[in-house]
Order: C-alpha cells, then structure tokens, then sequence
C-alpha cells in the first residue's frame, strides 16, 4: 500500500520475479503479456523471442554441401531451402553462417537468397570446385 510498493508494481500491479523472465512470451494488441524471453527449437533450428517483439533464429544444416557447379573462376553449390523454426511477421535480416567441413581444400563464402518470413535458400561459393561446408543462417526481425 506503500508509495514505494506502487511504484515499483507499476501500473498494473505485476512485478517481475525470476520465474516470469524466462517462459511464454505473448503480445496483445502490441502491447507485451507473457514473459520477457522464451526460447525454444525444434529440428529447423533454435530461436528466441524478446517481450519487445524481437526474434532471433538460428540453424547449421547436418548436411554437408560442396561447390561443385562452375561459373567463370568460381564454384559454387546448390542452395540449402531452410525454414526457420519460428515465422516472423516480415522478412528478417539474414546472415548466412557456412561452417567448413573438417578437410575441406579451400575456404568458401556463403551466400543467402529467397528470403520470406518462414524461410530462407543459403548456399556457398569457393575458388576451390571440392569445397564442403555446413550451411546455415542467423535471421534477426520481429515476431510481431
């Protein structure tokens, strides 16, 4: 009933403890209702939600790709098609994020295209026609 109490309660009277950081994030209206953080992943990858609106999603294939397909002086690979583990409401910022596979014989650039909301194509290219890489992404955009 103190002032200091109502102060720190805020207008609606909640209080964040420990076990309300981290859970179900929610929205209603665009005004924030759940948690502050949920993270979650299923096999697309990993993703985390922020109160704010804020999503980051995150996956490398298991698959090893190789740059094999020539064009001019360069090699490139077939695209991997990936679904993010959580939509987005736009189409996010992509980083496409290859890891190159143990032995590979040249370093490989990757690169990303057909980005939507629920996806994105990510595929690599090298000087070398036998480099392999895991491909994969960082997609940071909104959740809502």
């Amino acid at each position: 009933g103190s002032a200091a109490v109502r102060a720190a309660l805020g207008t609606t009277g909640s209080l964040y403890a420990r076990d309300s950081i981290i859970g179900s994030v929610s929205q209603l209206a665009g005004v924030p209702a759940g948690a502050i953080i949920e993270q979650g992943s299923n096999s697309n990858g990993n993703y985390t939600k922020f109160a704010d609106g804020t999503m980051i999603c995150r996956f490398t294939s298991g698959t090893e790709y190789t740059t094999s397909n020539a064009q001019g002086s360069l090699y490139f690979s077939n695209g991997a098609n990936m679904v993010y583990p959580a939509a987005f409401v736009s189409t996010p910022e992509v980083a496409p994020s290859n890891k190159q596979a143990s032995g590979s014989p040249a370093a490989n650039f990757q690169y990303s295209y057909n980005q939507t909301p629920t996806g994105v194509s990510v595929g690599g290219f090298s000087p070398a026609p036998t480099a392999r890489f895991f491909p994969g992404y960082i997609a940071i955009g909104r959740w809502y």
